[in-house]
């Protein structure tokens, strides 16, 4: 082989080694997020602090520097953000999904937003856009709902009227995130799945129909799946299974406490009457009734995996304590359960047979006590 034959395989060796790094970084960006803000007038080395609104989580923080502040980051979904700046106390919301955000503004901008009541909007990707053009179309039914608002509490209007609004706001939102053009984004599938109990089910059929593949295999698109698709297990039906993670990371079958009664007890780190009765009623029925083949599982419907596991130890439970931490703001396991309000509480037979179902109105303990008589 002459020397400028192995001159060329050298080089295109390299030329193809070159190439394929280049692949691979790019994949392995696809997934990133960068966030460029330059903000006139606020203080240097002010902390700016990003926070992920949907999972109520500190992402990151940063300095300020010349007015300007940088994140970057992995995202596997889109989520709701806002940046704290905490020297001049404001925030801006924005949508955080991969590619680069820009943020360009001044102090006072910000600061006359928040006085009239509007938002400073960030650009730089798909659903940001977006996210303006539904604040701008929703704003004057916003407004009217918050004027409403004192005057039900003056005792000028009933609760009735100020309900209306709330109507009027739910079919707004369908309205908007059913055209086919603001459709097939995860910027209305969040808003469809917060605004769901408002919205008849048939109407999500036909708004879910509209999304792709991709935003249907989602877990908020599975949720908001779930959602239309069950009413929630009745007394007398079988329950549904719930495979879930223990604290320690163990799976969990529901189906393996068959031939036990099993209190189901669905609960979250956030709700303080769940923690109540997990410190003192639910304790008391462990100790009372585990030698009568009683058992009891508390479902966490977190979905923040280490909120879930803070407050978990905090409470030390002696029972089994699982969660799925289903990043939706909707569980599929509380969809299946009819679950809307916190706590709610089955009794399930030895068959797995629904035979109780308790909200935080009744005494629990009561209860208990009368069904396993």
């Amino acid at each position: 082989m002459t020397y400028k034959k192995i001159n060329f395989l050298i080089f295109s060796i390299i030329f193809l080694v070159f190439i394929n790094c280049t692949k691979t970084d790019k994949t392995n960006e696809s997934n990133f997020y960068e966030i460029n803000a330059t903000i006139k007038g606020v203080k240097e080395n002010s902390k700016v602090t990003l926070v992920n609104y949907e999972e109520n989580k500190v992402i990151d923080s940063t300095i300020i520097k010349n007015g300007k502040f940088r994140f970057k980051g992995k995202v596997d979904f889109p989520f709701f953000a806002a940046v704290f700046v905490d020297d001049d106390w404001f925030d801006i919301q924005f949508w955080v999904e991969k590619g680069e955000i820009l943020i360009n503004t001044d102090k006072q901008t910000i600061l006359k937003f928040r006085e009239d009541g509007s938002k400073y909007f960030a650009t730089g990707n798909e659903i940001n856009p977006l996210y303006q053009r539904y604040n701008t179309f929703m704003k004057p039914s916003e407004n009217k709902k918050g004027e409403k608002y004192q005057l039900m509490k003056k005792g000028i209007i009933s609760e009735k009227d100020f309900q209306q609004q709330i109507d009027t706001i739910y079919k707004l939102v369908f309205q908007f995130f059913n055209d086919e053009s603001n459709a097939d984004n995860y910027l209305s599938l969040s808003e469809m799945i917060n605004y769901r109990e408002g919205i008849p089910k048939k109407d999500l059929k036909i708004y879910y129909n509209k999304l792709s593949k991709k935003l249907k295999n989602t877990p908020k698109g599975k949720a908001l799946y779930d959602y239309f698709t069950y009413d929630g297990v009745k007394v007398g039906e079988i329950a549904p299974e719930i495979i879930a993670k223990n604290v320690n990371g163990k799976e969990i079958s529901l189906k393996d406490y068959r031939g036990n009664y099993v209190l189901l007890d669905f609960w979250a780190s956030w709700c303080m009457p769940c923690i109540a009765e997990i410190k003192t009623t639910l304790p008391i029925l462990y100790k009372k009734y585990q030698s009568d083949n009683f058992k009891i599982i508390s479902f966490s419907t977190d979905n923040d995996t280490e909120s879930w596991l803070k407050k978990s130890t905090e409470l030390n439970m002696n029972w089994d304590n699982i969660s799925n931490n289903i990043k939706a703001n909707i569980n599929p396991v509380a969809i299946k359960y009819g679950v809307k309000v916190l706590p709610t509480r089955f009794l399930i037979d030895p068959n797995g047979v629904v035979i109780k179902r308790f909200t935080n109105e009744e005494d629990l303990l009561v209860e208990i006590e009368k069904l396993m008589k």
